[in-house]
Order: structure tokens, then C-alpha cells, then sequence
């Protein structure tokens, strides 16, 4: 008899402001109709991880994420922390977060009947992982993520994000936070170490990425592949406010900013940024702490059901 695999649904009920909470049981009742499974809600940040190991170390072929991209994170990092010899299980994703970025890229249905319905026979895509140390609350810290890390303006605005996720939930917080830091936010003198390569460049803002989407649905690297074993590194210079602004939609909609003179691709399987000023890093939405920070690419070292 083939074996069938046994699958850990882990929830994070405030992703997308309280609604995935609130859809659970319809979700779970969906879900009951294509795959057998125990469940797992997330409690409080850093829960997640918890119970992504816990589904590694009690031996799940897959864990299923509904949530964000922060909730895959967490999932991530729980299943690959410690010392475990456990065989690694499968991520799979029911995206119900504001963002859903890695979901996108993947070509993951965006509606919850379609998205549970392929996991019944998914197909596996093998994707690579990124690493990233930075300076954290207790020094040097590290932490993986699985679709994009960024430095400067998009870390100030997970920042705001998070203060204004206090008092209102949705996508307004996102956009009042780009509102509010596009008015204040200054560009930063860094020394950025790609690869081998090292160069001084004044940036607004710096995302690597494993997938294509950022930052709920913004086309940030167009170029980029899950699996070539490389960041695509997006540089945004020397930009002004207004400069920006003009050139936004052409960001989020169709990723044509790559034409743009002030606007860097390029691609490394590590990179460094360091800065003599203030600089925040964020990884898949999660504010992480500052530079130093070294990101690294590891190889098709995930596999996600899609």
C-alpha cells in the first residue's frame, strides 16, 4: 500500500487582520475534503516556529502553512533550527495573508478551494533558501527566509507597518506606511559586497530575492528564479521622493523600474552591506535588526508543495 503522507496544518489566525481567523472553520472544512490532517494555531509571534519544528521532530511528511509569508517563515525556521536528524518535510501554503507574495510567484491559486484542492496531488517545487546574520538585540543574529530579505526604505516601512498594526489591520497599515516614510525617510551610505565585488553606493533601498513579488504583489525582481542558486539583488540609488513616486506604479504593476538609471539588477550568491548609518534589514516582512548583515543562498534546500 503507498504510503500516505501525513500533513500538520499550522494557522495563523491574525494574518490579514484577523480574517484568516475568522475564515478557519470554512477553510478547515475545505481542507477536510482533499487531505487527512492534525492542526496547529499560532498563539503569539515566534509560535510558528515552535510548531514547525514540532512538526519536523513528531516526523510530518508536510506542513501546511495558512497564513502569510511570515507564517511560512516562521514554519521554516522552526523546521530547520536545531541539531534535528529528522527528514525534512514539505511546506505547502493556503495563502490567506495580505501579502502572498511567495504564493504568487509559485503560481499558487489565490482563492482557498483551488489553493486546497492542490494539495491533494501536488507537484513538488524545489526552491533555494536565503540566510541572513545581521545585528540583532543580542548581537549577531541569524535567520532564513524563503522569498525576499531588503534593507533601507522597505525595512523603515515594516517598521511603521508594525506601529500602525497596533491601532488598524488590512492593507491600510502597508500603505500608510509607505506614505509616511516616502515623506521622511533619507537615503543611507552603505558598502555593499557582492560576491567578490565591493563598491560605496548611496541607496534607498536594497531587496534580494528569491521570488519575484515583494511586499504584497510589487514586481521587485522580474528576474528572479527560485531555484538558479542565486539573489537577484535590486538596488534602488540615489532616488528623491517625487522621483519615486512617479515611478511606483510602474513597480508594483509590471516591474519595468529595472529600466530606470538609478536603479540596479544583479545577482550574487552572497552579499554584504555595511553602513556607518542606521541601515534595517527585514526578512519576508519580519523586522529583523540592523546592518552588518550577510546574505547568503543556499541551494534548492526547500521543498514546497504547489
Amino acid at each position: 500500500m503507498a504510503h500516505r503522507p501525513r500533513h500538520l496544518v499550522v494557522v495563523n489566525p491574525v494574518s490579514a487582520g484577523g480574517a484568516t481567523g475568522r475564515r478557519w472553520p470554512w477553510i478547515r472544512e475545505i481542507l477536510h475534503r482533499y487531505i487527512d490532517f492534525e492542526e496547529a494555531v499560532s498563539n503569539y509571534p515566534g509560535h510558528a516556529v515552535k510548531l514547525g519544528k514540532a512538526g519536523r521532530d513528531h516526523g510530518y511528511d508536510h506542513v501546511v502553512c495558512v497564513g502569510g509569508d511570515g507564517t511560512i517563515n516562521e514554519v521554516v525556521n522552526g523546521i530547520l533550527s536545531g541539531n534535528g536528524t529528522m527528514p525534512l518535510p514539505k511546506i505547502g501554503v493556503v495563502p490567506s495573508g495580505t501579502g502572498a507574495d511567495l504564493a504568487r510567484t509559485l503560481g499558487i491559486p489565490h482563492r482557498i478551494d483551488d489553493a486546497c484542492k492542490r494539495l491533494e496531488n501536488p507537484r513538488t517545487a524545489i526552491s533555494d533558501l536565503g540566510m541572513v546574520s545581521y545585528r540583532g538585540r543580542e548581537g549577531t543574529e541569524r535567520r532564513y527566509f524563503v522569498n525576499a530579505a531588503g534593507l533601507g526604505y522597505d525595512a523603515e516601512v515594516v517598521r511603521r507597518r508594525n506601529g500602525f498594526n497596533r491601532y488598524v489591520r488590512g492593507t491600510v497599515p502597508y500603505l500608510a506606511s509607505l506614505a509616511t516614510a516616502l515623506l521622511s525617510y533619507q537615503n543611507k551610505d552603505a558598502i555593499i559586497t557582492l560576491d567578490e565585488t565591493t563598491q560605496a553606493r548611496r541607496i534607498r533601498a536594497l531587496v534580494l530575492g528569491i521570488g519575484r513579488y515583494f511586499g504584497g504583489g510589487m514586481c521587485v525582481a522580474p528576474n528572479a528564479l527560485i531555484d538558479d542558486g542565486y539573489f537577484d539583488v535590486v538596488t534602488i540609488g540615489d532616488i528623491g521622493r517625487l522621483e519615486l513616486l512617479y515611478n511606483f506604479p510602474g513597480v508594483y504593476y509590471r516591474g519595468t523600474h529595472l529600466g530606470h538609471p538609478k536603479v540596479r539588477s544583479e545577482r550574487a550568491r552572497v552579499a554584504r552591506v555595511e553602513s556607518g548609518q542606521r541601515l534595517l534589514v527585514q526578512a519576508d516582512g519580519d523586522l529583523l535588526g540592523e546592518v552588518p548583515a550577510q546574505f547568503q543562498i543556499l541551494p534548492k534546500a526547500l521543498a514546497i508543495l504547489c
